[in-house]
């Protein structure tokens, strides 16, 4: 189960959750793409419109008990390209906007561990795929944070492309090693925004977490640059990107004792495949 996630707008997340389904789906994976975006572009790019019929995913949030005798709908309409081979294997959970209303009420009409709400749901329905793709709005709000602990691993792997994309660029010399390394940590470091917010959702209220989460968040980017910058007065770049690549790949160990102790304590709904 694969989140795209990231707290900025068009950045190609629905874009990207599209175009996988498809390519992957016609070179034979079963795939299943799911609208976590109230603005619903993913669901209207396949054709789900409001007015057809069917359970969408607000219905299935509001209701986890009906996604066990639920059938995602082939992705594409019938009424589009009906002779094509792989049409079948791409599947889709629609939202409307809709989804937005019964998200802001999940913390009073879920209860305790409404975060893990999406898991729930989407359980069931595991075994059928072979790959789920969440596409999920832009911010950090409940829907993103639901869609990021839904997901199968998602911090651990950012931290190392962060920490990689830091120790690249120690090779000032080349100049491909610099754009390199901004990629390889602009791209860890987004989707650990996502997901230290989506751990601090469940352990905290939202209104705390996002609270807390900013701060920190203000705090670090604040002491980040001045810390750097006396390393690199006595080190150098060379030395300061490899000491703070060195910083973010001791969080792991930490990330990875959190992971097993997450899995332990939230059983199989957490603990997936």
């Amino acid at each position: 189960m694969i989140v795209l996630a990231n707290h900025k707008g068009g950045v190609t997340k629905t874009t990207s959750t599209a175009n996988l389904g498809a390519t992957l789906a016609e070179a034979g994976r079963r795939v299943l793409i799911v609208d976590c975006d109230p603005q619903a572009n993913l669901s209207e790019a396949f054709g789900w419109v409001e007015e057809l019929p069917g359970e969408r995913l607000e219905d299935l949030l509001a209701n986890p008990a009906a996604a066990g005798r639920y059938t995602p709908p082939a992705a594409l309409r019938p009424d589009v390209a009906p002779g094509l081979a792989w049409r079948e294997r791409l599947r889709i959970i629609p939202s409307t906007d809709a989804l937005a209303d019964v998200a802001a009420d999940l913390p009073v009409t879920g209860g305790p561990g409404y975060e893990l709400r999406l898991r729930e749901v989407l359980e069931p329905l595991r075994e059928q795929f072979d790959l789920v793709l969440l596409d999920t709005p832009p911010g950090l709000g409940t829907l993103s944070g639901m869609a990021v602990l839904a997901a199968d691993g998602l911090l651990i792997p950012a931290l190392a492309v962060a920490a990689l994309g830091m120790i690249t660029m120690m090779l000032l010399g080349w100049p491909v090693a610099i754009f390199a390394g901004m990629v390889l940590f602009g791209a860890g470091f987004g989707v650990i925004e996502s997901a230290t917010f989506a751990l601090l959702l469940y352990q905290q209220p939202e209104a705390k977490a996002s609270a807390l989460w900013n701060f920190a968040y203000d705090a670090g980017y604040g002491a980040g640059p001045a810390v750097f910058g006396l390393i690199c007065v006595r080190t150098g770049y060379p030395a300061a990107f490899a000491l703070t690549g060195a910083l973010i790949l001791a969080v792991v160990p930490a990330a990875l004792r959190e992971r097993k102790g997450s899995t332990a304590s939230l059983g199989p709904v957490r603990a997936g495949r």
